[in-house]
Formats: C-alpha cells, sequence, structure tokens
C-alpha cells in the first residue's frame, strides 16, 4: 500500500511539473552534472526539441566568462550547499541569449 501511495504521489507530481510550459525548468542532474530528468517545458523555453542538443548547449554556456558566477554557484550547489537564486545567460536554439533566474535545491543521496 504505501509503494502504490508513492507511485501515485510521484505520477502526480510529475504531472504538475510538465503542465508548467511556460517560465520554468525543472530538472535534476546526477553529480556529473548530466540531467536525469527535464520537463518538457524546456522545448518552449529554449526552442530545442532535443534534450542532448540543450545540454551541449547549456555547457557552452556555462563556460561563457558572463557565466563565471553562475558556474561557481553550480559547483557549489553540486557539492550540497544550498544556493540563493542566480542568473544564468543561456542560447537559445535560434541563437538569441535569455537570462534565465536559476534556484538550484540540492538533493544528496547517502553516498553524496
Amino acid at each position: 500500500a504505501t509503494n502504490s501511495a508513492l507511485r501515485m504521489s510521484e505520477a502526480r507530481f510529475r504531472r504538475i511539473i510538465e503542465s508548467l510550459q511556460e517560465g520554468y525548468i525543472f530538472y535534476s542532474q546526477d553529480t556529473t552534472r548530466a540531467f536525469t530528468y527535464v520537463s518538457p517545458s524546456y522545448r518552449n523555453i529554449l526552442g530545442y526539441q532535443q534534450l542532448d542538443a540543450m545540454a551541449d548547449s547549456l555547457k557552452t554556456d556555462l563556460d561563457r566568462p558572463v557565466n563565471k558566477m553562475a558556474q561557481n554557484m553550480a559547483t557549489k550547489s553540486l557539492l550540497g550547499f544550498r544556493q540563493s537564486p542566480w542568473d544564468l545567460h543561456v542560447t537559445c536554439r535560434d541563437g538569441t541569449t535569455k537570462i534565465m533566474e536559476i534556484m538550484e535545491v540540492p538533493v544528496l543521496g547517502l553516498g553524496g
């Protein structure tokens, strides 16, 4: 019964996140910063249809000098430190740049 309730709760949470099409991208990453989940809203917001293309673009964006502070904040989040929201300049599929406010909440497993 507990497992069934947990699956129902997870399904409900996923439906809520996936219904947010404008303004928010929810994601999770592993310790190598590889995406383990990205809400479908990234397609509408950034214009990419393939997750790999969006992920490659974000890796490049994170290395840009304008994103030096974002790179530091992302590294601290990866180490488990909760950060205040920070800005990330991202390149959309059409070549335009957007400034996204990132709010990461580190959730670490037993192994870190």
